[in-house]
């Protein structure tokens, strides 16, 4: 029911959560300064059969999260795509 009702433009503003939560995501901009990391804590709560080692998160000068994704190692070639 939730998938459901996530999925469904039969709201008001005729769009679906999905695709809002879409273009809030994509409507963050960095336009001097942004800062990588690797995080480790939140991690803890994945279960161990995901194998993540970590979150690369990406910040911008607004303190908005501009991305992050969950990663194997810290190596580069792990969050590349994401990049």
């Amino acid at each position: 029911m939730f998938n459901d009702a996530y999925s469904s433009t039969r709201n008001p503003w005729q769009l679906s959560d999905h695709y809002r939560n879409t273009r809030k995501i994509q409507s963050v901009k960095c336009l001097c300064i942004f800062a990588q990391d690797h995080r480790f804590k939140p991690i803890k709560s994945y279960q161990k059969c995901l194998g993540a080692k970590a979150a690369w998160t990406v910040g911008t000068e607004t303190g908005e999260t501009a991305a992050v994704s969950v990663v194997p190692t810290t190596e580069t070639d792990d969050f590349a795509h994401a990049a």
